[in-house]
């Protein structure tokens, strides 16, 4: 479980591919030095197990399943990524519950500076539209974020200058996709509200 509050950057080191399955290699000094083999860490949004530590780098195995349904897919050596470890019992909850399982990627469709900040428009499509509420939450690529607006199947987001400065998504431009988890509270009560 995460709260979508992003807590270091790693750098890419490298992605080594297998037949079945890949590695994915991560450079970061403070997590290597705090991390336990076997814990889960969000990796721009998703929910990966700590494999293995060596030197500075984080080691995670992903199966195929995993890589093609989101976008670490795209990853490639270099690129900066957004890292959270999971919530510890007593941590303050500042983003929303988070659970690292991506439901689709979502490519955006557009970007405005706004004010001091920076508007963000996506395009969704399939089922997950009706998870996307106005003032409601949303997490991109590991970040918590409130929903700004909803036009059909387009939703924003307003990114303030330390969300900016403190995670990926100013990288973020017109044609790229990030990874989308819908909050989880509004598809348990759908469940819930199916079984009646």
């Amino acid at each position: 479980m995460f709260t979508g509050l992003v807590e270091d950057f790693g750098k890419i080191k490298t992605v080594i591919r297998s037949a079945k399955s890949l590695e994915l290699v991560i450079e970061n000094q403070r997590i290597v030095s705090e991390g336990k083999l076997g814990e889960s860490i969000a990796v721009m949004g998703v929910c990966l197990t700590l494999t293995s530590l060596e030197g500075h780098a984080l080691h995670f195995d992903i199966m195929t399943t995993t890589w093609e349904a989101t976008t670490l897919s795209r990853l490639k050596t270099g690129d900066k990524v957004n890292l959270e470890r999971a919530l510890r019992l007593g941590d303050r909850l500042g983003g929303h519950w988070v659970s690292g399982h991506i439901d689709t990627s979502v490519p955006c469709t557009a970007r405005k500076t706004h004010c001091i900040g920076l508007i963000l428009e996506f395009q969704i499509d399939g089922p997950w539209d009706r998870y996307i509420v106005t003032k409601g939450s949303v997490c991109l690529n590991g970040v918590s974020l409130t929903v700004a607006e909803v036009q059909g199947r387009r939703f924003s987001v307003s990114l303030i200058p330390e969300t900016l400065k403190s995670t990926t998504l100013s990288e973020i431009y017109p044609g790229a996709h990030v990874n989308l988890e819908c909050d989880m509270l509004a598809k348990h009560i759908e469940k819930l509200l199916e079984a009646k």
